[in-house]
């Protein structure tokens, strides 16, 4: 067989291309958390990721969405300062109620 192994969070390019979408500045309209998240998460499908979602979740204010990619079980954020990179996704979700989140997911997508 002459398949390549899968990606893996420990893989070189993975994480250049994570940091890659991490440096480009943060902008509300034009790139937001889920632009950037939506970038990590094609990324991983175009190499054959089929484990990895795009995740949408709710602010208790009700007035906005953030996003972000779990990927075997762990969070990516590339816009979260720091960005967060192969977290514990319940570590997350704490980290992320501290900010005002709620636990309601929005929704979840294999793909685009």
């Amino acid at each position: 067989m002459n398949q390549n192994p899968p990606l893996s969070p420990n893989d070189t390019a993975v994480k250049a291309e994570f940091n890659r979408i991490a440096s480009i500045p943060y902008d509300e309209v034009n790139y937001n958390c889920l632009n950037k998240s939506s970038d990590f998460h094609n990324y991983l499908l175009q190499h054959g990721v089929t484990n990895a979602y795009l995740v949408r979740i709710m602010h208790e204010s009700g007035d906005y969405m953030h996003a972000f990619v779990v990927w075997d079980g762990l969070a990516y954020d590339p816009t979260n300062e720091p960005p967060y990179y192969g977290v514990d996704y319940n570590k997350y979700i704490e980290a992320l109620e501290e900010q005002g989140f709620t636990k309601n997911i929005i929704g979840q997508s294999n793909s685009n």
